[in-house]
């Protein structure tokens, strides 16, 4: 069987960082949520699917997508997860590509998409137009 590369969709994810002081709240969290976890004196276990895992200090707990929690060490989560706002922003390599338009948002870049595409079919048909395609895939709804 042929090893492919894959790309991991753009999905919005909950997490807190633990800290060891906070696990009264983690484990709250956690629990109010729906998930399984146990704590005590500063100690967090999470019960995930693939087991129990305990927490150390700078873990993060993340809340997947299907409402499942798990763990993930930190030096991972900054290169995998970025802070979301709730806004239509794009998304980090998208930004790094055309970093003037890290200040627009999704619907705003639409707008001048549509805007220059409505110029080119106001021309009479006598200047050359060349017309490029971009295929934006990574824009966070």
């Amino acid at each position: 069987m042929k090893v492919l590369q894959y790309r991991k969709k753009s999905v919005v994810i909950s997490a807190m960082q633990y800290t060891g002081e906070n696990w009264e709240e983690a484990l709250a969290w956690v629990k109010r949520q729906g998930g399984n976890a146990a704590g005590a004196h500063r100690q967090i276990t999470i019960i995930t699917l693939e087991g129990n895992m305990k927490a150390d200090p700078g873990d993060w707990i993340i809340q997947g997508i299907a409402g499942e929690f798990y763990l993930c060490k930190p030096g991972i989560f900054d290169e995998t997860y970025e802070p979301y706002d709730g806004k239509k922003t794009l998304s980090k390599p998208l930004a790094q590509w055309f970093p003037d338009l890290n200040s627009f948002e999704v619907d705003q870049i639409r707008q001048l998409i549509r805007g220059a595409a409505e110029r080119d079919a106001q021309l009479d048909g006598k200047t050359p137009v060349r017309t490029v395609t971009l295929t934006i895939g990574s824009l966070h709804d």
